[in-house]
């Protein structure tokens, strides 16, 4: 089995859940890669291992293979997918930092994902930009709220809702987002004793995630939907 072969047998397993088992087969193909001096292969094991590890919540062992990653592609003339993928790691390393309670690195991190996402603009489908343009500015400012930067924070949620409304197809990921953008939106403006906005948003994410449980009966969406309904019960009237 040829090494683009394992890479996709690795990927299979990771899609399925089987982090062990992919973690296993990244490691002993790092260890292949690295007796031969390293090369481009390396990048694509060590952004994999890296996610896996993030997933598995060790923190502390994904960062440096996220930033090892990184710091392997060079800054110029990267062909579009491969600068999808640096926005990809350069996001997974925002959310370790974040995990990390690094608030303000993780914004950094953020924000460099979005300088780097606007080299795919044209390349791929708008309604794919977008999306990723507003997932990444929901991190960020999850990642604001951590520093106490509310009024950035603010603006960032303000500006993901936004794009999201304007992608046409509402599939359920742009409306998980979606919901996920109200209910911290909302967390925030509770913390700022802003009941009455904060209800709004809880409200409308309950709406969504309601809709999503319903149609789609995913544990996620039902989990989040019955969180958000106790929330509202115990903190909005009406």
């Amino acid at each position: 089995m040829d090494r683009i072969e394992r890479i996709r047998e690795i990927d299979g397993l990771i899609s399925y859940g089987d982090y062990d088992s992919a973690l296993r087969l990244l490691s002993e193909l790092e260890d292949e890669i690295r007796m031969e001096g390293g090369g481009p292969q390396l990048f694509s094991v060590l952004w994999r291992k890296g996610w896996v590890l993030y997933r598995k919540g060790e923190y502390e062992k994904a960062l440096p293979s996220l930033m090892e990653a990184d710091g392997s592609l060079p800054r110029t003339a990267l062909p579009p997918a491969l600068i999808r993928t640096r926005v990809f790691v350069l996001s997974t390393i925002g959310n370790v930092l974040h995990a990390l309670k690094d608030f303000k690195r993780a914004a950094e991190y953020h924000t460099l994902a979005l300088q780097t996402l606007e080299g795919t603009r044209g390349y791929v489908p708008e309604d794919i930009y977008l999306l990723e343009m507003a997932r990444t500015l929901n991190n960020r400012a999850n990642a604001y709220v951590g520093v106490g930067e509310f009024e950035r924070a603010t603006g960032d949620y303000t500006e993901a809702m936004n794009i999201l409304r304007a992608i046409d197809e509402s599939t359920p990921e742009v409306l998980h987002i979606l919901a996920d953008i109200n209910y911290n939106l909302g967390s925030l403006y509770y913390y700022l004793n802003a009941i009455a906005e904060a209800c709004e948003m809880w409200k409308e994410s309950l709406r969504i995630y309601s809709g999503l449980c319903k149609d789609f009966g995913e544990e996620i969406y039902c989990r989040n939907a019955r969180k958000l309904e106790n929330s509202v019960k115990r903190n909005c009237s009406g």
